[in-house]
């Protein structure tokens, strides 16, 4: 199935929702997992079945139990967002009144479905770090989910329709189905299952791996027409830098922006050079460091911390690096300056010399 994508604040959201919740845990035993038998999950169809028929029921606990893990973990992590951008205090304390009924001990038959070996690099692996921990204090999760969506009043899952064509090889599956969503986002897709403890699940498939630094630099290459190039400086200004007072809050944003096709605001950029800046990045390092958008994971700063980043971005590939600060930073930028030309080059001339008075971190 598609992916939600999940915001990042909504791993410190979930955080911070189990530590709002300090109360003694409620004691006694624990529900067991509705999925403790393979009644209406032996096989693929009979899940869809078993699914598309507590959607209909509004059986939100049930649907929730129909996930593995991975799905768990995007839609908690997806809910935890939306509870954090309500600015209802009722709404919020009604969250907390629910969180608390469900949170607490397990019981000895409780079971907690098993989280899968990913790639450490993948948003993925922190979705389910961050999964894991929800299992392990929330008594009744499933539980959760159900009076959280009554509370919501939407249905948060989506029922499938037309699942056909499912093959099925060991302990995993894929079918072609559509999410019941307004168009245009109803489209075929495909369906995939994985089979745990002889019971089937939805689940997503683990991201592909990395593109190797050659296949990077011809993909770039192949798609040369879309190419462009972003450098950026992030983080937020010390409070002697407010807007007004320093030139540094000033240097927050885009900084360099260069594409082949010919955009507001954008420097222009040739075919031609652009494949010459491509083995530049293939050679200096960048295709080697850069994590790749939409397989790996950026990795997470500080809100305080101030950087550039360096974004390389064709229509089917992104690549993004964080380039950090101080002398290994100007060292970098000094390099791509050298492999740029004309208008680019002058302003990178004009960045390096602003960062020639920025202190060393």
């Amino acid at each position: 199935m598609k992916r939600n994508s999940a915001n990042r604040s909504a791993l410190l959201i979930a955080s911070a929702l189990l530590s709002v919740l300090s109360s003694p845990p409620w004691l006694g035993a624990g529900e067991p997992d509705a999925g403790s038998d393979t009644k209406g999950r032996e096989t693929p169809q009979a899940l869809v079945a078993t699914y598309n028929d507590a959607v209909a029921r509004k059986d939100w606990k049930t649907c929730y139990l129909c996930y593995d893990a991975k799905m768990r973990a995007e839609f908690l992590l997806s809910m935890f967002h939306g509870i954090g951008m309500k600015q209802d205090a009722t709404f919020k304390t009604s969250v907390g009144e629910i969180a608390k009924k469900h949170k607490g001990d397990k019981g000895p038959r409780t079971n907690e479905i098993a989280i899968p070996q990913v790639r450490p690099d993948t948003r993925m692996a922190k979705d389910l770090r961050a999964f894991e921990k929800l299992q392990e204090q929330f008594r009744d999760l499933p539980g959760f989910v159900d009076e959280m969506a009554n509370l919501v009043g939407e249905g948060p899952f989506a029922k499938l329709r037309d699942v056909r064509d499912i093959k099925i090889a060991g302990d995993l599956a894929v079918g072609q189905g559509r999410i019941d969503y307004p168009p245009p986002a109803d489209m075929v897709q495909p369906i995939h299952f994985c089979k745990l403890d002889g019971r089937w699940y939805l689940t997503v498939p683990d991201p592909p791996p990395a593109l190797s630094v050659n296949e990077r630099a011809a993909k770039l290459k192949a798609e040369v027409e879309s190419f462009s190039v972003m450098l950026a400086c992030s983080g937020r200004p010390a409070p002697e830098e407010e807007p007004g007072k320093s030139r540094g809050a000033r240097d927050i944003g885009v900084k360099l922006l260069i594409t082949v096709h010919p955009y507001p605001h954008s420097m222009h950029l040739s075919p031609a050079q652009a494949k010459k800046l491509i083995e530049y990045f293939a050679t200096e390092g960048f295709l080697r460091q850069a994590v790749e958008i939409g397989k790996q994971e950026i990795p997470d700063r500080e809100p305080s911390d101030k950087y550039y980043s360096l974004q390389v971005q064709t229509q089917n590939l992104g690549l993004h690096e964080d380039l950090g600060w101080g002398s290994k930073l100007v060292k970098r930028l000094t390099g791509l300056r050298d492999a740029l030309d004309g208008e680019a080059a002058e302003r990178m001339d004009a960045i390096l010399a602003g960062l020639a008075d920025e202190p060393e971190k």
